[in-house]
């Protein structure tokens, strides 16, 4: 994870297709579909994430992002409670 005395800071990236990733972030965080598909799991709940659609993933949340098709994703990492009208829990919207 990258270090950043910023309140937030952005990655868009392209990402091939790869083996679920399992993290867990010292940042809140918004993920975001830009183009492609993510199937999301955060506890008992799964989301298939198409493009237009985002998730919320908390400060200190266990995520597991797999990615089997090429996909197009913009993330925003906060630092905690920077959002404050966020959820508190995971979301998708």
């Amino acid at each position: 994870m990258i270090e950043s005395r910023h309140a937030a800071y952005c990655f868009f990236q392209d990402i091939d297709p790869r083996p679920p990733m399992d993290a867990i972030f010292e940042r809140d965080y918004l993920l975001y579909a830009v183009k492609g598909a993510l199937n999301i799991r955060m506890g008992d709940q799964n989301w298939l994430l198409p493009p237009s659609f985002a998730t919320w993933v908390p400060t200190n949340t266990r995520v597991i992002v797999d990615i089997t098709k090429p996909v197009t994703s913009c993330s925003v990492l906060f630092r905690p409670r920077f959002c404050a009208n966020f959820p508190e829990h995971p979301a998708v919207f």
